[in-house]
């Protein structure tokens, strides 16, 4: 049987004898696992005083007043860089991480 991943569409639950919608007990899965279980990320409360400060507000003004096309421009570059953060060496080898 080949896996598929999950769009939330419900559909599972009415092939389900006691209709339970497992993409929601996936869902409470997810936020009882980050919640109890994930340790929290070691630049968060730095992260969090950088937006009680609003640090960035003047990046996310000129987000909101940017055109679709600069912003469709702004968004393939940053898959690009993604792209290339990705690669990683391993015995002389560039790799690709997918």
């Amino acid at each position: 049987m080949e896996s598929m991943d999950c769009v939330m569409c419900g559909l599972c639950s009415s092939r389900c004898p006691v209709e339970i919608p497992q993409y929601r007990i996936m869902l409470l899965c997810r936020r009882l696992y980050g919640r109890y279980v994930q340790k929290p990320y070691r630049n968060l409360p730095k992260r969090l005083k950088q937006i009680e400060a609003a640090t960035y507000g003047e990046e996310i003004k000129a987000l909101m007043n940017m055109g679709i096309d600069q912003l469709k421009e702004l968004y393939k570059e940053q898959q690009d860089d993604k792209q290339i953060i990705r690669m990683y060496l391993i015995g002389g080898v560039i790799w690709p991480v997918f």
